[in-house]
């Protein structure tokens, strides 16, 4: 293949990479990570401000976290992950939303009789020498719930693929060639035979028409991250704080490793009944300088961590424990949020608030985690900021706010998940 820059949108940031000849099963590589708004990034959009995109990701997440099962729904475009890789013989681009909350890998294809409008051409698996179906027999037909496959006249796998959202996509399993790039100095590029997706002929949903389908990154065993296998089993990522013009990366394989000092652990928790998500084990909050712990539900892998969402949702009580623990030590002027979606703000003067508000200790099962006033508040309007923890009767979630200017190392091998506090604008 020619070198070609891609583009990947991760939650309020971009990953770009770029694609190339690598030897085969090279599965180490690294990509850049760009600030979603950022003037630098090819979707920033001048007419429109960073508060009116906040405020359609906090209102996606509050719809993520209040579906009725532990379901990830599906995020369209705006602040979320996009990611656009190489797929088929010839190859041809797949631009679709990065989500690691669910597993199937999936683009539009033709024939395809109720498909959402898209921008790019619709992928032709006839023009495709390395296209394969999948028979209803096979291993990655059996990754697929029962309820979401069936068998056609020919004994091929085909599915029916829901998200929290309503939005579905039916299509066939089958498998393709992927590349995937290179971003990082000492890395390469992965040429990827066979990997198993989704050929959707039917899509409708809440989908944009600049994404083609969406890149499974979940646990489970269809996603792309399992596929990868081997040391692809690890890697990691350091999101820059939303008004940062600067690039960062998220790594894969060796290059993934997060080391040194300062580096906290905690147990990667799997749940055979929802292998998809990555669970982690939360016990207690402190706010600021406080003795007082404010406990969580005691139980193994009570939260999810999940970058796609922009907020954290933990349990209303304990919310209510936190807010009131910063209302006693924040000395700001309370105020109403003007845009209605968050309950306890305060005005400030300047760029730099963070210093008239606490930090928060996330006590995770062996591993303290100090979030600053950058991973716990959020600017909804000039001079307004709000947190952005927020109550959830269905399911807890670390979005990735709290997981901004840490290097986060997902090791699925050992099932640990490593932090590291890093300024994540300055990142090698």
């Amino acid at each position: 293949f020619e070198m070609a820059a891609v583009i990947v949108v991760v939650g309020m940031l971009m990953m770009k990479v770029s694609f190339g000849d690598a030897a085969a099963g090279v599965v180490e590589f690294s990509t850049e990570l760009i600030p979603r708004s950022s003037p630098v990034s090819p979707f920033y959009k001048p007419s429109r401000s960073k508060y009116e995109d906040l405020k359609d990701a906090i209102q996606r997440s509050k719809k993520r976290a209040s579906a009725s099962k532990i379901e990830a729904p599906l995020r369209p475009g705006g602040l979320e992950y996009v990611m656009r890789v190489s797929i088929g013989t010839p190859p041809v681009e797949l631009l679709g939303i990065a989500d690691t909350g669910s597993d199937l890998t999936w683009t539009q294809c033709l024939p395809c009789t109720d498909c959402y409008n898209q921008t790019l051409p619709l992928y032709n698996p006839r023009r495709s020498s390395s296209f394969k179906t999948i028979s209803c027999n096979s291993d990655a037909c059996l990754e697929l719930p029962s309820t979401d496959k069936s068998c056609d006249q020919k004994n091929v796998c085909t599915y029916q693929y829901g998200y929290g959202d309503n939005s579905v996509t039916i299509g066939e399993l089958a498998t393709e060639r992927f590349t995937l790039g290179n971003g990082g100095r000492n890395a390469s590029s992965a040429v990827l035979p066979n990997i198993a997706f989704g050929c959707s002929h039917s899509s409708r949903g809440t989908f944009d028409k600049s994404q083609n389908g969406l890149i499974g990154l979940g646990g489970g065993g269809l996603s792309l991250v399992s596929q990868l296998g081997g040391s692809a089993r690890r890697f990691s990522y350091c999101l820059a704080p939303i008004s940062a013009n600067a690039t960062t990366k998220i790594s894969f394989g060796s290059d993934a490793l997060v080391s040194g000092s300062n580096v906290v652990r905690t147990p990667l928790i799997t749940d055979p009944s929802h292998p998809t998500f990555y669970f982690l084990s939360l016990q207690s909050l402190t706010v600021g300088n406080s003795k007082n712990q404010i406990p969580i539900d005691a139980s193994e892998g009570n939260v999810i961590i999940d970058s796609g969402t922009v907020l954290t949702f933990l349990p209303e009580d304990v919310v209510d424990q936190v807010s009131s623990d910063l209302d006693k030590t924040i000395k700001l002027h309370k105020v109403d949020d003007p845009t209605q979606e968050l309950s306890l703000c305060y005005k400030v003067e300047g760029s730099d608030f963070e210093s008239e508000l606490p930090n928060i200790t996330a006590h995770f099962k062996g591993a303290h985690v100090v979030l600053n006033p950058i991973n716990t508040f959020l600017e909804v309007a000039e001079g307004v900021v709000c947190l952005g923890i927020v109550p959830s009767t269905q399911i807890s979630i670390i979005g990735n706010v709290a997981q901004v200017n840490f290097l986060i190392g997902y090791d699925l091998a050992a099932h640990t998940l490593s932090f590291k506090p890093t300024d994540c604008t300055k990142q090698d």
